[in-house]
């Protein structure tokens, strides 16, 4: 795995920990 194939694969879990987040704690996500 070379540097952009980790950058690709670190920025797309990003997005998808944040599009997951306000569905786990929509609570804490409200106060942001």
């Amino acid at each position: 795995m070379d540097f952009w194939h980790v950058l690709a694969v670190a920025t797309a879990l990003v997005f998808i920990i944040e599009g997951m987040l306000p569905f786990i704690s929509p609570d804490r996500w409200r106060k942001l």
